[in-house]
């Protein structure tokens, strides 16, 4: 989930020389990073009584909205983030953040996540259905990088297996998180499958969960594309797809001894290292 709207550092390649607001902004995201919340609300409001009119203000709004958040004030929050889904903000303003920072401000759409993520955690789970459906439907997440897109996935999985289980749909939770079970190399997944396993071990015996890891083991098969090479297995009566990435991970000291592997076997590895079916195999 994003933190403080940022400003975009470059325009056509070349780094502008800043505004005495801009400096201003800057200053409060600069208090932010050094977790100075108190000096960085003063300097966000500060600015909106300078500048009302700036076009930053829309980013200013929502960066006192998550620091009022991130200091528990979660009513005033609400209220802030609200009222940005009422107004005329432009969600394609520009990001900013660097070269892998936000495409697009998306302040509807990041104003829908906080939403989520504080109803969510006052254990409203209806509420927090609504602007999980709303961030997902009504203001999608927009990015030009996989990586970046891959991780927006596994969070909506994420937020939408926590507001179903919470209202006691365990089986429409789990089938959230069955798609990312398999790390694929462009975001990580270690808590969706600590979740996962959470909630399988929340809705069935552990024997009946080792006896569907065992089986799962005998369905792999693999396809390869042009695009895209994969595994697939029968888990939980549902097609997931296996992804050899894990092996290949940064910090995997087998590199070497795993690029040499047959294909099955590959595969058979990746799924193994999985920390549900580490957990759960026999094998």
């Amino acid at each position: 989930m994003t933190l403080l709207l940022t400003l975009n550092l470059e325009t056509s390649g070349q780094r502008k020389e800043r505004t005495v607001e801009e400096k201003l902004f800057d200053k409060g995201f600069e208090f932010y990073h050094d977790e100075e919340l108190d000096s960085a609300l003063l300097t966000f409001r500060q600015f909106k009584e300078l500048y009302p009119d700036s076009r930053l203000i829309a980013k200013v709004e929502y960066n006192i909205g998550y620091i009022r958040k991130e200091q528990g004030k979660t009513d005033e929050a609400k209220s802030i983030f609200k009222g940005i889904l009422r107004s005329d903000f432009n969600e394609k303003d520009p990001g900013g953040g660097g070269i892998m920072g936000e495409q697009y401000a998306l302040y509807k759409h990041f104003s829908c996540e906080q939403l989520a993520d504080i109803y969510i955690k006052e254990n409203n789970f209806k509420e927090g259905e609504r602007y999980v459906r709303m961030f997902d439907k009504d203001y999608p997440y927009e990015h030009f990088c996989g990586n970046e897109l891959t991780a927006y996935q596994i969070r909506k999985a994420r937020n939408y297996a926590k507001v179903y289980a919470g209202q006691g749909f365990v089986d429409k939770a789990i089938n959230q998180l069955l798609p990312f079970t398999f790390y694929n190399g462009l975001a990580d997944n270690d808590m969706l499958v600590k979740e996962l396993t959470e909630l399988l071990e929340k809705k069935y015996p552990a024997d009946r969960i080792k006896k569907e890891v065992g089986v799962s083991l005998t369905t792999l098969k693999i396809k390869n594309s042009k695009s895209d090479a994969f595994g697939t297995i029968e888990l939980f009566s549902r097609t997931v797809k296996v992804y050899d990435e894990i092996l290949f991970r940064i910090g995997n000291n087998d590199y070497a001894e795993n690029i040499k592997l047959d294909e099955l076997t590959r595969y058979k590895k990746a799924i193994l290292a999985n920390e549900l079916f580490k957990k759960y195999s026999s094998d």
